[in-house]
């Protein structure tokens, strides 16, 4: 449950924060945001494939998505730390195809955590609650980071954070789980 919080938090904190971040943090022009914002969710579509397969093939889903997480959260701090916009965006969408690595696993670990007679019930609740929890303190925890500070760079790094912390409950449930 936690890394689906964890996962909404960061998904819902960056799209609701990246045009505001775009515009009035790195001064990109409103007729240019749709390239700065279609180009990490193209991307993540190659990273869906890419770690659905790897997921497939190594049967390490939970280690996968936490090593996907570091990677997010390193390049996601040298996105949010860039000299110019053309870098920021690039990185913005590498670090969105590794985060790619828990969306691509996300419901294989589920099915393998629940009794197979509560995957139905179970996968409801937990997207549910992850979507609810998640979706919801994401850009509300993001955007009073950025009342708190006046920086739109700090609520970003507060997302690279939470990928730090996605990293670690992975790898943790990766010790117990071995899938």
């Amino acid at each position: 449950m936690l890394g689906g919080i964890l996962n909404n938090f960061i998904a819902f904190g960056l799209i609701m924060w990246f045009p505001t971040y775009f515009i009035q943090e790195r001064g990109l022009e409103f007729g240019k945001l749709k390239y700065a914002l279609s180009l990490p969710y193209v991307v993540a579509i190659g990273g869906i494939l890419l770690m659905a397969w790897l997921g497939d093939k190594t049967r390490r889903r939970v280690l996968l998505a936490g090593m996907g997480y570091i990677v997010t959260g390193v390049i996601g701090y040298f996105a949010a730390t860039a000299a110019t916009i053309t870098m920021t965006i690039v990185l913005f969408a590498t670090a969105i195809f590794f985060q790619m690595s828990y969306v691509a696993n996300e419901y294989a670990i589920i099915q393998r955590i629940l009794p197979r007679h509560r995957v139905g019930t179970g996968t409801g609740f937990y997207n549910g609650m992850a979507m609810m929890i998640g979706g919801g303190l994401g850009p509300l925890i993001v955007g009073g980071v950025v009342s708190a500070t006046g920086s739109y760079t700090a609520g970003i790094l507060t997302l690279v954070s939470a990928t730090f912390l996605a990293a670690v409950n992975m790898l943790v449930l990766n010790r117990f789980l071995k899938y």
